[in-house]
Formats: C-alpha cells, structure tokens, sequence
C-alpha cells in the first residue's frame, strides 16, 4: 500500500516540479533576451498620463495616490518595489513598475468612467515624469520611478453622478462612507486604500459628509498634502454609466 500511495505521488509531484523548472528556465531565457539587447540612454525623464484615486491620512496630515483596479497606494515622488526579492522593477518578465499612457487623450477617456459593477470612478488626472529604467511599449510606458507634477481633480460631484446628475463639485472631501466595496462584479480588489487613509472625492454642498471620520480641503491644501499642484478640470463631455 505504502509503494502505491509514493507511485502516486510521484505522479503528481514529478510533473508540477518539472513544469516549474521549465517555466523558471524560459523566465530566465526571456530575460537574458532582453538583456542582450542595446539600450537606448536617455537623461530626460519621459512624461506619461494616467487616472488615479487621491486618499488623505485620517490625521489629515499626509496624501497619497492609488490606482483605480489593482496595485499599492503610491507617494507622488516615488520608485517602484517588487513582491518577488528577485525582481527590480520594471522587471522584463514582470508586471512590476509604474505605468502611464504616452497619450493624454487616450488617459482621458479612462476619466470619469466606472471600473467594474462596484467600480470606482477615477476623478484625478495625473501627470508624471518616469525616470530611472523605463520599458516603453506602443501606447505606454512601465517604469522604476514616478514623480507627480500635476494632479487634475475632475469639477463635477461624484455623488451626485451616481445618480445621473450632473452638478459642480464645490469642495473635496474625505471620508469612511466613500470607501468603496470590497470586490467588484469580477471578484477582483477595485481600489487599493491602505489602514488609516480616506478616499478623496469632488461633491456638491449637499453632498459634504457629516460623519465622524470626514476632513474637508480645498485644491492648495491637498496639493500640500500630495507635494504636488492640484487642480480643477471640467468633466468628460460624455456620460460615465451609472453603477
């Protein structure tokens, strides 16, 4: 019975190690590719634009930047770290690194539209600079560092939206109440807000949360809290669905 029960575990751990190895050669192999070819050195950083979320400390002392589908919140002068010890970003066999559209327009569209059934509308349009190693592709960039110069806050209530409303955003504001659901409709994480830190959101004097937990800014304040200039920007012409 013993030799039955190792026969059959081999059966199973045979394959599953030596597909590992196997993955872990082509890894190796793509990555030696890559390396073997010229780089092209450049001392000037390439500018990017992409959409983003803002989150203020509930002390309201300190901001950050996150991403509206997956990744880790971001400071507005920041470099790039890898889970994998072996890996620096932007690792070429790796999806590590900041990314960016080369293409303002086409980071435009992303504005103002709903990533998933419980999606987060992304209300900030961010300009970076990449600098260190930066791959480049057709439409973007994926990069070692990002520096912020300008965050864009969309000039429209986002509460209000939801509902199909258009009307101008009066102030930004934080709060525990804005802290999206868990999981969107694909299962997937929607946006990244670390322990202690709020979403930042554009609304209308109806809409100013009165919680506990609720800090209230204007433009300059925030952009002293993301060490970066922050401001306003009319919304999309076209509609974002409602979630």
């Amino acid at each position: 019975m013993s030799m039955l029960v190792v026969g059959f575990l081999l059966l199973i751990v045979v394959p599953v190690l030596l597909s590992y190895l196997v993955a872990g050669a082509a890894r190796s192999a793509h990555r030696m590719h890559w390396l073997s070819m010229d780089e092209e050195l450049s001392i000037e950083p390439e500018t990017g634009y992409k959409t983003a979320q803002v989150l203020v400390a509930r002390s309201g002392f300190h901001g950050m930047l996150s991403g509206v589908t997956e990744g880790s919140a971001y400071e507005a002068d920041a470099t790039a770290t890898c889970k994998r010890s072996d890996c620096d970003p932007p690792g070429l066999d790796c999806v590590c690194g900041f990314y960016s559209f080369k293409s303002r327009a086409e980071a435009e569209r992303m504005l103002g539209q709903r990533i998933g059934y419980y999606g987060t509308r992304p209300t900030a349009f961010l300009t970076v600079e990449l600098d260190g190693s930066v791959l480049e592709y057709e439409r973007g960039y994926r990069a070692e560092r990002q520096n912020v110069v300008g965050v864009e806050i969309l000039d429209g209530c986002d509460l209000c939206e939801r509902f199909g409303v258009s009307r101008d955003a009066t102030t930004l504001a934080a709060s525990e109440t804005f802290i999206p659901r868990r999981f969107s409709g694909m299962g997937r994480p929607t946006v990244h807000v670390p322990d202690g830190y709020l979403p930042v959101r554009p609304v209308c004097d109806d809409h100013v949360p009165n919680d506990e937990t609720a800090i209230r800014l204007d433009s300059a304040e925030l952009g002293f809290l993301l060490n970066a200039k922050v401001t306003w920007r009319s919304p999309p012409d076209a509609k974002s669905p409602v979630a």
